[in-house]
């Protein structure tokens, strides 16, 4: 293994800390000297073509229907109620396990029909139109520039 020799380390002097003047009395900033800078505006690109802001009003419109679409699921799941604990309360008092278990069971139907509804709602059919309409406008867009 290697060693090192220490002694033709050279040492460094320490740095003295700058002197800073004492600022506690200062309450305003002058800023008269200043200059004014305006920052330079955005570069714009051509206005779109006829085609190419349908495309992108489609894209809008598509947006706005997918989260129309998971809003209503968000509020339908919050509002009815998918567990069968409130229809088995409301049985009558001799409960029947027969009735109880296809109870639970409707229940638990009818959620998976809604939820795998909405799976195949949104991203078989909702996702796949608005990523060939994006995919459209941004294609086009590249090939205009090229």
């Amino acid at each position: 293994m290697p060693t090192i020799d220490l002694s033709t380390i050279q040492t460094i002097e320490p740095i003295a800390a700058p002197e800073v003047e004492d600022v506690t009395g200062i309450s305003t900033v002058s800023l008269v000297g200043v200059p004014k800078d305006t920052p330079r505006p955005a570069p714009l690109g051509k206005p779109l073509s006829g085609i190419e802001e349908a495309g992108v009003n489609l894209a809008k419109i598509t947006f706005r229907i997918i989260l129309a679409f998971i809003l209503f699921l968000v509020v339908y799941l919050f509002v009815k109620d998918l567990d069968a604990t409130e229809a088995v309360k409301s049985l009558p008092t001799p409960k029947d396990e027969k009735l109880v278990a296809a109870l639970i069971a409707e229940k638990k139907a009818h959620r998976d029909f809604l939820l795998e509804t909405c799976k195949v709602i949104l991203l078989n059919l909702l996702l796949p139109i608005l990523t060939a309409i994006l995919g459209y406008i941004f294609g086009s867009s590249k090939s205009d520039k090229a």
